[in-house]
């Protein structure tokens, strides 16, 4: 039988239970404090290390428990005193983590001695010797900046979930949101540009705010890396996934010679829908439609099984388990969070959630965020200290599974009007992946060196910027308009997530069509390989994990091949 709803108790059994995880957290904090002084033989390291170990899985569960029930009801003010509890637990236990490591480096020889005895540490204590040179210099300052992000992050779901109000300009009403999605995506050209408008009059009236706030982010998230010991947030991102320091120019680079793909496809979409000019509100307009296609809960996951069929049973079992077991919350409702994720944590189960309407999109978001459920599963298989795959390989799976969801959808359409609707979806999500994505890795670099020229971020300016780089990447068929640069405001990516997240959207559509392509063709062993890669968690650095899938990071071949298959999508379409 479908659940929709989370089931809780995997993570915790009930709220008394989570303040005996406090307890026994505390208890584990002080036994780490005190065991180093018996540091004398390899099993005193290895005794260190677990309790070190269970420390971080305590502190796991004991964040996300209350961060779950607020994805559930952001309003639920037990669940506010109890994550704020879990704050202050996770500011000690970094502490905790900062003596760790220092004592790890500071008995090289013991360490070694105890490597020998115990091989299986050896990829977690590499880790460890990794950031040798990038310790913590000061560990009360830091955990205070890691606890700003995290105020930072609060003011602006407050401003922009919580506290939003919508009016029509020109009468003052309200408008819900419900009523501005209808709006938008509205055949009616004048409704559509009514709805943005009210959007963006909303956004601009925080705007300055908003500007602040990603300001401070950024400056904050640039003293953690010095902290650290790096001249950069972007080093730090990239030294701790040991990626090249050129790879993110070299993306944008590749990117930007083949944009003809994009401007094409906007002045393909202006011509066929007979539009004068082709604004931003314009994008989300499909010259083939499919509206009246519905997709029962129970009818979604057959197609989702269909789709994914070409990876096993032992990989249909684990999407059924998703479905069976709560482990996705599925269900619209006003008070739980409104954005799509997938957790990656080992605590309990891989927690998603979406609100599945039953069209066109909810399918594909729930292919998406299914793709990271069945990820953080396999990946489960390892111990905990090996578990935590890199951010920068988590848009893989996910992208793998909205490839493969296209090609069952396209393979059994039944006119060909619903192909060239599934190959136009395609070809947009394809866009918003791998385009959209390099445009706003170009706006966080500018904007950084912008604040090393010491000038302030100031939302006209954040406007004007990003209005250039659309205009550069939607092309000559693109009209601007005076909320084009606006459009920074409304980026959750740029305020919630680390910076130059976004870039990895794009990578990671372009190694899954690589991937899939594979897959469908049975082609390089890939199959099994890629259950192989889902399974590695932690066990290898970023460069080596995708070797087992056949990619090579440092040579762009793979954004190649993606741009060239969307090429051929574009004939169809034509």
């Amino acid at each position: 039988m479908i659940i929709k709803n989370w089931d809780l108790g995997y993570l915790c059994e009930s709220k008394e239970k989570w303040q005996e995880l406090g307890t026994k957290l505390s208890k584990r904090i002080e036994e780490l404090k005190n065991h180093f002084s018996k540091m004398e033989t390899a099993n005193d390291i290895k005794d260190f290390i677990e309790i070190k170990i269970e420390m971080e899985q305590l502190i796991e569960q004991i964040y996300c428990y209350p961060k779950r029930l607020l994805d559930l009801n952001s309003q639920d003010e037990e669940a506010k005193t109890m994550f704020h509890k879990a704050l202050s637990y996770y500011e000690e236990t970094e502490k905790a983590n900062v003596l760790f490591k220092k004592i790890i480096l500071e008995n090289s020889e013991l360490v070694n001695e105890f490597l020998s005895k115990f091989p299986y540490f050896k990829r977690y204590i590499e880790l460890i010797y990794q950031m040798g040179d990038h310790q913590v210099q000061n560990e009360e300052a830091y955990v205070a900046l890691q606890k700003q992000l995290e105020v930072l992050q609060d003011i602006y779901r407050s401003l922009v979930r919580g506290d939003m109000v919508f009016r029509a300009s020109e009468t003052g009403e309200i408008v819900t949101e419900a009523m501005l999605s209808k709006l938008s995506h509205s055949k009616n050209v004048e409704e559509r540009k009514r709805a943005f408008e009210i959007t963006m009059d909303a956004y601009k009236n925080i705007s300055n705010t908003l500007a602040t706030i990603y300001e401070n982010k950024i400056l904050t998230e640039e003293k953690i890396a010095r902290q650290k010991g790096f001249t950069s947030h972007l080093e730090a991102r990239l030294y701790e996934d040991t990626l090249p320091d050129s790879i993110i120019s070299s993306f944008i680079t590749a990117v930007r010679n083949h944009l003809e793909i994009e401007h094409q496809f906007i002045q393909y979409k202006k011509d066929t829908l007979r539009l004068q000019e082709f604004h931003l509100y314009d994008m989300s307009e499909t010259v083939f439609s499919n509206d009246v296609k519905k997709f029962s809960l129970e009818e979604a996951i057959e197609i989702l099984k269909q789709s994914f069929g070409i990876l096993g049973e032992e990989y249909i079992k684990r999407l059924e388990e998703g479905f069976f077991n709560g482990w996705i919350d599925l269900e619209p409702s006003k008070t739980k969070r409104k954005d799509s994720f997938s957790c990656i944590t080992y605590s309990g189960v891989p927690y998603t959630m979406l609100q599945y309407h039953g069209d066109m999109n909810s399918l594909r978001v729930l292919a998406h965020e299914t793709g990271h459920m069945v990820h953080t599963s396999f990946a489960k298989e390892n111990k905990f200290e090996y578990f935590e795959y890199s951010l920068f390989l988590a848009e893989i799976a996910s992208k793998v599974h909205e490839i493969l969801l296209y090609h069952y959808l396209i393979e059994k359409s039944e006119s060909k009007e619903e192909t060239c609707y599934l190959v136009e979806q395609m070809l947009s999500n394809f866009c918003t992946s791998l385009f959209s994505q390099s445009m706003l890795t170009e706006f966080e670099l500018e904007v950084r060196k912008k604040l090393q020229n010491q000038e302030s971020i100031q939302a006209k300016m954040l406007q004007s910027l990003y209005l250039s780089l659309a205009n550069t990447y939607y092309g000559e068929a693109f009209t601007s308009d005076e909320y084009v640069g606006m459009n920074f405001a409304k980026i959750p990516h740029f305020y919630l997530y680390p910076s130059y997240y976004v870039w990895q959207y794009g990578v990671g559509i372009s190694i899954a069509h690589k991937i899939a392509a594979d897959l469908i063709g049975d082609k390089n062993n890939m199959r099994k390989n890629y259950l192989e890669f889902l399974k590695a968690g932690n066990r290898f650095n970023v460069i080596d994990s995708l070797k087992l899938v056949g990619i090579d990071l440092e040579n762009g071949n793979y954004i190649e091949e993606a741009c060239d298959f969307m090429k051929e999508k574009m004939k169809v379409l034509k």
